[in-house]
């Protein structure tokens, strides 16, 4: 049997040093550009949040989860993260992006629960095992899989899109069961997920933004990145109001792009593609336009806009 070549791989600061097998770090291109970033500790941290043994495994066992460690509150999956990282890793890992968007299509939204935020087609934001550690405490007040986030859902169709760019559309007539014990193919769970994004921007309270508000008093009540209970708050320091819904800027973008990206994809169906090209125009003019004028608050840096049919009611500052 052939002996693999070794060679020396140590951080720039010569604190690690470790000899590894080019076998151990296939596709990784060099970061000349990126100081202080250990090769052989990025692999072993790759390859423990794939839960796989080898770097070119990457993607076998699903996506990868975004860890603070095994028993930490954080280790297991989460849409927006898994999508994320999958997008970090496409051009090297696309096996990666695969079973990220399959897996997360398999989850997917089938019905209306509100303990759950799960809607049709909605994306999740979190879902754990049966063994996971955390499970008992927190399905006190949650059902999983938990579909609290407004992004995981755009976000996931840019993935798709992304990676049909790069390996083509087959994986869309993919077969998976869903979550009501359904073979479906991949595009159908595309079909769900912007019929889910389509009927929030078109939602009474929407004005054609995507927008946040949840569903139980006991879910996330800021459903985006910045997902803290004290991320948004008003000019004069009060704290912003969940319980009405709102739109943060970012997530326009998400959504703009989503539905671009979904309009290539579906263009067979050419008056649908043309609601969506439609749609994201339009809602990327009201963001601009809303963000101008004075239902476009900044709050702690980030800033989000009201929907014109729900506003809160404040006093003026004091």
């Amino acid at each position: 049997m052939a002996v693999p070549v070794l060679r020396t791989l140590t951080s720039l600061d010569g604190s690690v040093s470790v000899r590894v097998s080019p076998r151990t770090i296939p596709c990784l291109r060099p970061a000349d550009d990126e100081p202080g970033i250990d090769l052989a500790a990025l692999v072993e941290v790759l390859c423990d949040l794939g839960r796989v043994d080898w770097l070119g495994h990457l993607g076998q066992n699903g996506p990868l989860v975004a860890s603070a460690g095994a028993t930490s509150l954080f280790h297991c999956l989460f849409g927006r993260d898994s999508i994320q990282i999958a997008f970090d890793l496409l051009d090297d890992f696309p096996a990666v992006a695969r079973a990220t968007i399959l897996e997360l299509a398999r989850l997917q939204g089938v019905r209306r629960n509100p303990r759950a935020d799960e809607e049709p087609g909605r994306i999740l934001h979190e879902h754990r095992q049966t063994h996971d550690l955390h499970l008992l405490k927190l399905s006190h007040h949650w059902d999983f899989p938990y579909y609290g986030a407004v992004d995981s859902t755009p976000r996931w169709i840019a993935l798709l899109a992304a990676y049909c760019a790069t390996q083509g559309n087959a994986i869309l007539h993919e077969p998976l069961v869903d979550r009501r014990g359904r073979t479906i193919t991949l595009r159908d769970s595309l079909t769900a997920a912007v019929s889910w994004l389509v009927g929030r921007l078109d939602a009474a309270a929407a004005a054609g933004f995507l927008w946040v508000r949840r569903s139980d008093p006991h879910g996330i009540a800021n459903q985006v990145w910045e997902d803290s209970a004290d991320s948004y708050y008003h000019e004069d320091g009060t704290l912003f109001d969940a319980a009405h819904p709102y739109a943060p800027v970012a997530v326009q973008g998400y959504a703009y792009d989503a539905l671009l990206a979904a309009a290539d994809l579906i263009d067979q169906d050419t008056a649908r593609a043309h609601h969506m090209h439609l749609q994201g125009s339009e809602g990327r003019v009201a963001t601009g336009r809303g963000a101008a004028k004075r239902h476009g608050r900044a709050e702690g840096g980030r800033r989000a806009l009201w929907p014109a049919a729900d506003r809160p009611h404040r006093s003026p500052p004091r």
